[in-house]
């Protein structure tokens, strides 16, 4: 009887120890000694099982390069959860023998479709193909939408339009509206600026101005409002929880719609881009102060109390110097300027 073989997702190169600012591992009050695998199992479901932290996933399995195959496992064969030096491993054990055997590592990769089950991925799926955030410059070299033919104050799909100053070399245009600036907490540096998505545009005749039509428009267009080539961010089609592979710090300078109160499954935006190795699906912790201890120690100054993590974010898209995470857990209200790190 042939095996129905489960190919895991991509195998990724990791080390096989956890950072050592990592927390210690963490099982779950209900996890079972034992687990059959079943057809459409992988790596991170079985985690899942066990651990609180299944992003975590690289610390609880381990290389073992004299396995054949070591990519692929059965339906059938047995997860046994096991103890080395007082930390969890868990091993495979195959129906067909008795030995046991470690599994190598692989990544659970989340397609966008299937994550839906496990994000609200409808929060964030407008961030790939419209909203984004500028980098500093970027509005100086946008074109500006100076009228119609006439000249109408609010402008919709199918209106022409004329824009000065239009970036050439492109057929469709991003329409949008300068948001919000973000600086850096510290320093005061200008680290980008929210671009409203507005619609899209047709190029119909280049010259300045040049003559566009309105193909779309998500809320009013009106006279004033910029033009850039429309870029569409590249969707990855996975999203693939792990923490980062160095420690990261930053804040959060944000929350979209204009709340002031963060709760799970609110976007926001972070002081952490790609030139701080920010990469899409780090998980990271959110850390806030209590406050400080009014009765003190024996010089009567009051004593300030240590951070406490509070939750954790998902960064999903990035930037040079800034980036979008979802809230994926909130043990309390998170706030603006509350502390993220790579220690969840």
């Amino acid at each position: 009887m042939m095996w129905m073989l489960l190919r895991l997702a991509c195998c990724l190169v990791v080390l096989a120890a956890a950072p050592a600012w990592a927390e210690s591992l963490t099982l779950k009050d209900d996890h079972p000694q034992r687990y059959v695998v079943k057809k459409g199992d992988t790596l991170w479901d079985i985690a899942a099982r066990f651990l609180e932290e299944p992003w975590r996933w690289p610390e609880i399995w381990r290389v073992n390069p004299q396995i054949h195959n070591p990519h692929l496992i059965h339906p059938g064969d047995v997860v046994v959860l096991t103890f080395e030096d007082g930390r969890p491993r868990l091993r495979l054990q195959r129906e067909t023998g008795p030995r046991v055997v470690r599994l190598r590592p692989e990544v659970r990769r989340i397609p966008l479709e299937v994550a839906q089950t496990r994000l609200p991925m409808e929060t964030i799926r407008p961030f790939f193909a419209h909203e984004g955030i500028l980098a500093p410059g970027d509005l100086a070299r946008a074109g500006r939408l100076v009228g119609s033919d006439d000249d109408r104050i609010i402008l919709g799909p199918g209106d022409r339009i004329y824009a000065a100053d239009l970036l050439p070399g492109a057929r469709i245009y991003q329409v949008f509206r300068p948001g919000r600036r973000f600086f850096d907490p510290d320093s005061g540096e200008l680290l980008g600026r929210e671009a409203v998505h507005l619609g899209e545009a047709r190029l119909e005749q280049a010259g300045d101005p040049a003559v566009l039509r309105i193909l779309s428009a998500r809320r009013e267009i009106l006279p004033g409002d910029r033009l850039l080539p429309l870029e569409q961010a590249h969707v990855a089609s996975e999203l693939i929880p792990r923490l980062p592979d160095r420690p990261l710090d930053g804040r959060i300078l944000d929350v979209l719609e204009g709340v002031s109160r963060i709760g799970q499954y609110q976007v926001v935006v972070l002081d952490l881009g790609e030139r701080d190795g920010a990469e899409p699906g780090q998980v990271l912790g959110v850390y806030q102060r209590p406050g400080v201890l009014a009765m003190a120690a024996e010089d009567g100054e009051p004593l300030s109390l240590p951070e406490q993590r509070v939750g954790r974010v998902m960064i999903f898209r990035t930037y040079d110097r800034l980036s979008y995470a979802l809230v994926t857990e909130a043990m309390r209200e998170l706030r603006v300027n509350d502390r993220i790190q790579a220690h969840p």
